[in-house]
């Protein structure tokens, strides 16, 4: 019979080094995104696309003290200051982690992130600590300075087009969707822009 029991792991990148909780926290995981729209004269309201928020995982329980000897954990404990120590460490350094939740045969579920919240208590005589950690999506950015992949952008974004909003420029354009103000040229070339000075609120600027 398979080991379903469900095990929680820390990784700090840097120090390579991994937590594995002796009691599994039930994680909350939480992903969003934020779309935005434009009512345009003669169509009506238009999707202008979207943007992915970064993750979120919330952990909450228990991190018992070695001394109490429970037969149900999963690996034997650590003192419980060692595990206040390196989440207190990874959060004031902004560390990079990654988390894991599995089991012996299989991962459930994975995350590239840093601490953003901590909080822990003894709330009794036991000695145990109680927590609430919650753990932020960390992403690196890529810039490429070589050929522009605006399909691979448009994928990204949502949309094939981006429609000009109040204040947006074609360098602020090119920041917010390619990472690189450079590529203002590029999105000036592709739409034949005589004037790059010049672009007004709900113009369709082609990606590719």
């Amino acid at each position: 019979m398979a080991d379903e029991r469900r095990y929680f792991k820390v990784t700090g990148k840097a120090d390579n080094y991994s937590l594995i909780f002796p009691i599994t926290p039930f994680p909350k995981f939480s992903a969003s995104v934020e779309t935005k729209s434009e009512r345009l004269i003669g169509v009506g309201e238009v999707d202008l696309g979207h943007t992915k928020n970064l993750m979120r995982c919330v952990i909450t329980g228990i991190i018992p003290h070695p001394n109490n000897n429970y037969p149900f954990l999963l690996v034997p404990a650590k003192s419980t200051a060692t595990y206040i120590n390196w989440f207190k460490k990874w959060l004031d350094n902004q560390n990079d982690l990654l988390i894991e939740y599995y089991t012996k045969d299989q991962k459930i579920a994975h995350l590239d992130c840093r601490i953003q919240d901590f909080e822990w208590s003894e709330e009794d005589g036991t000695k145990n600590i109680h927590y609430t950690i919650t753990f932020k999506e960390y992403r690196n950015i890529t810039i490429n300075n070589g050929e522009t992949n605006g399909k691979q952008v448009a994928e990204s974004y949502g949309s094939s087009v981006y429609y000009v909003a109040d204040g947006d420029t074609l360098i602020s354009i090119a920041t917010k969707l390619f990472g690189d103000s450079s590529k203002w040229s590029y999105l000036q070339k592709i739409n034949g822009l005589t004037n790059p000075l010049f672009i007004y609120d709900g113009q369709a600027i082609k990606l590719y």
